[in-house]
Order: C-alpha cells, then structure tokens, then sequence
C-alpha cells in the first residue's frame, strides 16, 4: 500500500513534500470528519507530524511544497476516475469539506 501511495506522491510527504521513511501514516484528504471517505482518491501518505498539524482543516492551508497543492488536485482528479474534474478538486482541497462527496 506504501509503494501506491509513494508513486502518486512523487515519493514524498503530500504536505511538506519530503522525504517518507519510517515516519508516516494514511491521511485523509477530506478529513472523516468533515464527509471525506475511505475511497482511495481521499487518502494519501504524510509525515505523522504533518497529518496531526492539518488535523481536520482544509488540506490547502498546508501545502507547503511548491506545487505540492497542485500535485494534491491532479491525485484527486486521477484517482477518483474522474469524479472529480480538476476545478473541484481544487475547491474541495480549499473548503476541507466533502460537499456530498
């Protein structure tokens, strides 16, 4: 499951764009707690210190890598198998809500 995760990371923290080793775990796009699901295009790998730094916000607010925000909405575009087109995927990383997802 790491190695899936890894590719459609470019091999990096989703957030803060480095490097995952030990020190990572499976975190939701779209916060549970906000409507986000299980399904594959919500979830993606982060430093631990990452994920709990994001907590339950919306996921833009901590992009830190260049172009990681971007990278984000191309994850959610692909994997959803087009549920999402790629202007809804950058609001939904914006807002940190499901919508009805």
């Amino acid at each position: 499951m790491k190695e899936t995760f890894d590719a459609a990371v470019d091999h990096g923290c989703v957030y803060c764009g480095g490097e995952l080793e030990n020190d990572w775990s499976v975190e939701h796009v779209i916060p549970y707690s906000k409507g986000g699901t299980n399904e594959i295009h919500n979830v993606v790998i982060a430093h631990n210190a990452c994920n709990f730094r994001k907590h339950n916000h919306a996921p833009a607010d901590y992009c830190e890598a260049p172009g990681s925000l971007d990278q984000l909405a191309a994850y959610l575009y692909v994997m959803s198998d087009g549920k999402y087109e790629i202007d809804e995927a950058y609001a939904l990383l914006k807002s940190g809500e499901a919508n009805g997802e």
